[in-house]
């Protein structure tokens, strides 16, 4: 809230007003936003300029129909009170034959895909696919795939992944051909996706589980959804289909200026600048970014809390380390993504989380790189950025606030466990037969009774832990205020 406010003063005080060319390429931008979803419900203020100009764009209604029909035709809808014309869209060639019911066509009920078929054309096409999984090769192949009930596309794949390429069943980045997204899942769209194996998360349910709460505390623009994977017919047990970061961040921002993925700092590892393309635009960003880095060290302590929140999202980083430190996670520092928008003041840093199936594991490095606390309210801290809770006094402070409250009222071990037995049930969802169930090898189940049986000991061992965790985290947050 005080970012926002503080860039609307900005701009409110600025001299000018908008022109009309101005007004059409902002309202360009807001059109493109979204993606399939359609328009959202916005409004345009123009300030200046002999008073105040507004365009609506809110107040959105849905119509549902089934047809087919084709691309381009004019109807009219007409209302008491209103009329308006519009173009039907192109048909989604995809989809067609599954079957619509106009209202579930309304209220957006969407075919999801719970399963994903890979198949290959040729024999020759199959027996290189099994040498590249069997050498862990990156290589891409091309490969035939179908999203639940809609009709084949090609795609380009790839294993990917650092330490799951050791796995029986590996990670696939996957590129369906044409530009035109596909639905994937609710809130997510696009030409691409990530399929996790899941083959290093114990029980298959830690980074389901690190998704959904960050996504509840604003620390994950991913969506992503369980889903049965099968190649040539054969099944190869439960994926998570899951977004693409940056993909996802240039579709849904109207000024994304960069996106880098953190790697380890302490032995001082360069960043990955996985967004802009252009050389300069890369300079650019990876500069502001080691300024902010910079800060911890050449601010005075008792004024850092104010110096990093000038262009970053500080408690929001905050809260993602209060997570990290609640949920035990022995791997992070190099488990984010930091991305700038361009605005008017300069750029605006946030991050968002990746890859957190390591709950309740111990500090990796044996936690030799971890910042020692005091007052253990920390866990295998070791960014560069995660040193401005030791060295200041009131960035700790405002970090125990931000815990307190998401031990007490943002997430709670209650609320833990609510999001847990959901992502246990979306889980159990896609076990459809022992098939499945026994492709999931790295359990070893010889049926999905027996999967169950183990995926259930995990949720009850991680809802023990969550709330141990918690009232060791409360006790110690009580001893250290009861010292101040």
């Amino acid at each position: 809230r005080d970012h926002v406010v503080a860039r609307l003063e900005a701009v409110t005080t600025r001299a000018g007003a908008l022109d009309d060319a101005g007004r059409a390429s902002v309202l360009a931008t807001l059109d493109r936003l979204g993606g399939p979803w359609g328009p959202q419900p916005r409004d345009l203020r123009v300030v200046g300029g002999g008073g105040d100009r507004v365009t609506a764009r809110a107040g959105l209604r849905t119509v549902g129909a089934c047809g087919p029909f084709p691309g381009g035709v004019k109807l009219e809808l007409a209302a008491a009170d209103a009329r308006c014309t519009f173009t039907t869209p192109a048909p989604d060639a995809d989809t067609r034959g599954i079957p619509c019911d106009p209202d579930d066509a309304a209220s957006d009920a969407w075919p999801w895909p719970d399963t994903i078929a890979l198949r290959f054309d040729t024999a020759a096409a199959r027996t290189a696919f099994d040498a590249l999984d069997a050498a862990a090769s990156e290589q891409e192949f091309d490969v035939t795939l179908s999203l639940g009930r809609a009709h084949p596309v090609d795609a380009r794949a790839h294993f990917r992944g650092q330490s799951s390429l050791g796995c029986g069943r590996k990670n696939l980045a996957v590129n369906l051909a044409g530009p035109t997204p596909r639905r994937l899942a609710p809130g997510a769209a696009d030409d691409e996706l990530l399929l996790i194996s899941l083959c290093l998360d114990s029980g298959y349910v830690n980074q389901a589980l690190a998704n959904r709460l960050m996504r509840g505390l604003d620390l994950m623009p991913l969506n992503d959804r369980f889903v049965s994977l099968t190649v040539d017919g054969e099944p190869r047990g439960v994926y998570l289909l899951l977004q693409k970061p940056v993909d996802t961040l240039r579709r849904d921002l109207a000024r994304l200026a960069g996106v880098i993925r953190r790697r380890f700092d302490p032995e001082d590892k360069p960043e990955d600048i996985d967004f802009p393309d252009d050389e300069a635009g890369r300079a650019w960003v990876i500069d502001r970014y080691h300024a902010l880095t910079a800060r911890v060290g050449e601010v005075a302590p008792a004024e850092l809390l104010t110096a990093l929140r000038v262009d970053f999202d500080l408690d929001a980083y905050l809260r993602w380390l209060a997570l990290t430190s609640y949920l035990h996670n022995g791997d992070f520092v190099d488990e984010v993504f930091f991305y700038a928008s361009d605005e008017s003041a300069g750029p605006w840093f946030r991050l968002h989380g990746w890859d957190s199936d390591d709950l309740f594991t111990d500090c990796h490095h044996q936690g030799r790189f971890a910042f020692e606390d005091p007052h253990g309210l920390t866990f295998c801290m070791e960014g560069d950025l995660d040193r401005a809770l030791l060295v200041s006094d009131a960035v700790y402070a405002r970090y125990v606030d931000v815990l307190t409250a998401l031990l007490t009222d943002d997430a709670p071990p209650s609320l833990v466990a609510e999001v847990l037995d959901g992502v246990r049930a979306d889980l159990v969802a896609r076990l459809s037969d022992d098939a499945t169930c026994r492709a999931m090898t790295e359990v070893g189940a010889s049926d999905c009774a027996g999967l169950v049986a183990a995926i259930d000991a995990r949720v009850a061992s991680l809802k023990g832990a969550v709330e141990a965790r918690a009232e060791v985290l409360l006790e110690g947050i009580a001893a250290y205020r009861g010292a101040r």
